[in-house]
């Protein structure tokens, strides 16, 4: 979003700065999200199911 388009949304300065926070940390949790493949993400269960293996006598 433009800050332009930021600025045609708020209703007060207040709003603006609160919209701008939120669209870095959206920016940010995308940036997050997109270096996970599925198949990541099967790995790392596995993994952890691997460790949470118990065995009893």
């Amino acid at each position: 979003m433009q800050p332009s388009e930021l600025n045609r949304e708020a209703k007060s300065l207040e709003g603006l700065v609160i919209r701008e926070v939120w669209h870095e940390a959206g920016r940010a949790a995308d940036a997050v999200l997109q270096k996970y493949t599925l198949q990541d993400l099967a790995e790392k269960r596995n993994s952890r199911q691997q460790l949470d293996l118990m065995y009893y006598i």
